[in-house]
């Protein structure tokens, strides 16, 4: 049966407006229904660079996934997608290293000698059929500040922020990594309204379902769908950098390590498994958002100037 894919992308930009490339990256799977959206926005915000590719990641999908990236990559040469069938052993039982293996096999693709000039990289999700914040984007990656990840304010039909699981700042600097399943129960139903007029908002990780990066920021690192050392190091660091009055880290104390400290140099960092997305029973070490070590990592190894930008809204 032949398959006739057709997008109508309407680009009303300049192309070459920022004088450096970048690498647009996405992983999905069964998401033919909103990947030709995410394909034009990719397209068009690329066409501000001097140059761009796009580069997918897709397994197992059951729908037109692997039939739209096929016919994308014969339209467009910039266009490139790995499509794998895992099977077996392949397949993680944990949700967060599923996606993690995903994202790194993208990463792969950014490291070939063909991308080793290209300046930024951004990382989306594809399941979302929402436009893009290409505005915001231009003007986040021509901000004088300096930066290493801008993350988007991904944000709910009424305002409020989503993406909580790769959120680590200063209201929420512990995930359930260390507070186990008290963390999913606590969480505010209205935190995280971002004014869109604020200013960048600094982070320990986050990523609202776009995120920016420098090449040269994230490509020597790896993501992870459970916790790792380096991930120990960075809480270590925050925890020092945090009071012994802190309300998160009040709550790890009495609910993780059941005892009080009344130095916060003794607190030790230990990871708990959390039943939200996965079952305990199948897992020896504790799993985390895939983003969180990620960031960890580049923080660790200086690469840790992380924001939100409000302005960069992305609506699911």
């Amino acid at each position: 049966m032949r398959v006739l894919i057709l997008f109508l992308c309407s680009c009303h930009c300049l192309a070459g407006a920022i004088p450096q490339k970048i690498l647009l990256c996405g992983v999905g799977k069964n998401v033919q229904g909103t990947l030709s959206h995410a394909l034009c926005a990719m397209e068009e915000l690329g066409s501000h660079f001097s140059d761009y590719a796009i580069l997918l990641y897709e397994n197992n999908s059951t729908d037109r996934t692997p039939l739209i990236l096929q016919a994308a990559a014969e339209r467009n040469p910039k266009i490139v997608f790995l499509s794998e069938t895992l099977t077996g052993k392949q397949i993680s039982p944990a949700r967060t290293e599923r996606i993690a293996r995903a994202r790194n096999a993208v990463l792969a693709l950014a490291r070939r000698s063909e991308y080793r000039d290209f300046r930024y990289l951004l990382m989306a999700d594809l399941d979302f059929d929402t436009p893009w914040p290409i505005e915001a984007i231009l003007e986040t990656i021509n901000s004088e500040r300096e930066w290493d990840c801008v993350a988007a304010n991904g944000i709910s039909p009424d305002g409020i922020y989503c993406d909580r699981y790769a959120f680590r700042g200063e209201s929420s600097p512990l995930g359930p990594e260390l507070l186990g399943d008290l963390w999913w129960s606590e969480l505010p139903p209205s935190h995280f309204r971002l004014a869109e007029e604020e200013h960048w908002i600094p982070v320990y990780s986050a990523f609202g379902g776009l995120a920016i990066y420098k090449t040269e920021s994230i490509l020597p690192f790896a993501y992870s769908g459970v916790v790792t050392e380096e991930l120990r190091q960075y809480y270590r660091q925050i925890v020092l950098g945090l009071s012994l009055q802190s309300y998160p880290l009040q709550q790890y104390c009495k609910q993780s390590l059941r005892k009080k400290f009344t130095d916060i140099a003794q607190i030790p960092i230990q990871f708990r498994t959390n039943t939200h997305w996965e079952h305990p029973p199948y897992f020896r070490t504790p799993t985390c958002c895939e983003h969180v070590p990620l960031h960890a990592s580049m923080a660790l190894h200086g690469f840790g100037k992380l924001y939100v930008n409000p302005k960069m809204v992305f609506r699911y």
